[in-house]
């Protein structure tokens, strides 16, 4: 059995180990009771030896660094590819990277699309909505004045507005500010009718309800003395 060290250069050897893996002398063979001749190392060998040794431990930390660092480079990686994937296609001041927020429009404002949109779309019709010879309002009733393009036939109207009047005949306007569906032009000529409600649903029809038999047609974009007559829906 061999010795568990170098006798030359002190380092721990291996079990069975012939020559020792730190400055590679024999260790073993001898004969019983024969001395082996062992080189003289200086102080400054012996140290160059035991870095030798030390080096492999050095090189394993060094590996374990390197790989954490590209650890970490990955993880920066895909929190910024999700990032970009969360804000793409929101507007500046909708995404993390904005400043101050958008202001919000004022109550009972247009909000700030419409405002931009408005002074581009032709001028509001204006007039008045009378009743016919011998009718009487309902007490309570709500008005309903609708706006669609000359000719429509079927589908959403251009623009309604909902008039609370005291009485009749009132004066109205409809325009781009009464739109149904915003980005739909606002243009002529349209044709406007209007009813009044007396339950106040503009989807129900109720006996005593007033409207106009026939819409005013062809009306221009501008015009201030359109005329409205109500009568008793269905001639009733």
């Amino acid at each position: 059995m061999g010795p568990s060290e170098c006798p030359a250069c002190g380092a721990e050897l291996r079990a069975g180990a012939r020559f020792c893996h730190s400055c590679g002398i024999r260790v073993v063979g001898a004969r019983p009771g024969q001395e082996i001749p062992l080189p003289e190392l200086s102080s400054q060998q012996v140290d160059l030896q035991r870095e030798k040794g030390a080096l492999p431990r050095a090189a394993a930390r060094s590996s374990n660094i390197g790989g954490n660092v590209l650890v970490f480079v990955a993880v920066l990686a895909v929190l910024l590819v999700a990032i970009y994937v969360m804000n793409r296609g929101k507007p500046p001041e909708a995404t993390m990277f904005s400043g101050a927020p958008a202001p919000a429009p004022a109550a009972g404002g247009p909000s700030p699309s419409n405002t931009q949109d408005h002074p581009a779309a032709g001028p509001p019709v204006k007039g008045s909505i009378e009743l016919a010879d011998g009718v009487e309002a309902p007490e309570g009733a709500v008005l309903f004045l609708t706006a669609r393009p000359s000719g429509a036939r079927g589908g959403p109207p251009l623009a309604v507005r909902r008039i609370e009047a005291q009485s009749l005949p009132t004066r109205f306007s409809i325009g781009a500010a009464d739109m149904m569906i915003a980005g739909r032009p606002w243009k002529g000529p349209i044709d406007i009718s209007a009813r009044l409600d007396q339950d106040g649903d503009a989807l129900s029809r109720s006996p005593g309800d007033l409207a106009t038999s026939e819409p005013v047609r062809g009306v221009e974009l501008g015009a201030t003395k359109v005329r409205v007559i109500l009568a008793v829906e269905g001639g009733r």
